[in-house]
């Protein structure tokens, strides 16, 4: 992943390259690319909580959706982590509307930790003192997109 890129993600910035031009077709091999921990610009973007850009990479890229970096994280993984409730809305929505990535596998992907995305977001409400608010509702709305990720949450117990 060139520095260029990692940097306009992380910063959330849709007008530099290649995220101005994003639907040309020669750009997969710049999204296929990933960082030195293996995360993708969507996974860079997500943990940010750049909404903007999340939509734009995971609109003309929705297999980053489910692209997992080293540590098995996906970007809502990593959305959740970072508290970010409408990065999470848009990862979901996006994932439901692309026949290619299912929510339902989403809301149940487990990282190398074995974590779902509703595992993490117990964990930080558990261990963090602030954005509770934020946390139990990112909670209710995994919960409310598919009841099954309740029920894998507690099933590996």
């Amino acid at each position: 992943m060139e520095p260029v890129h990692f940097e306009a993600a992380l910063n959330g910035d849709v007008n530099k390259f290649p995220f101005c031009d994003i639907e040309r077709e020669d750009l997969s091999e710049i999204f296929n690319k990933v960082s030195p921990s293996g995360n993708s610009l969507l996974h860079v973007a997500s943990s940010s909580g750049h909404e903007e850009m999340t939509q734009l990479i995971a609109r003309n890229f929705p297999f980053l959706i489910t692209k997992q970096n080293y540590e098995g994280n996906t970007a809502l993984h990593l959305a959740v982590r970072a508290h970010k409730l409408n990065t999470v809305r848009i990862l979901v929505i996006l994932s439901k509307q692309n026949p290619n990535t299912s929510t339902d596998t989403l809301l149940t992907m487990k990282n190398d930790d074995g974590n779902t995305a509703l595992h993490e977001t117990l964990f930080a409400i558990h261990t963090s003192k602030k954005n509770l608010i934020i946390l139990v509702d990112v909670a209710c709305y995994l919960v409310l997109n598919d009841p099954k990720c309740f029920l894998s949450s507690k099933q590996s117990r």
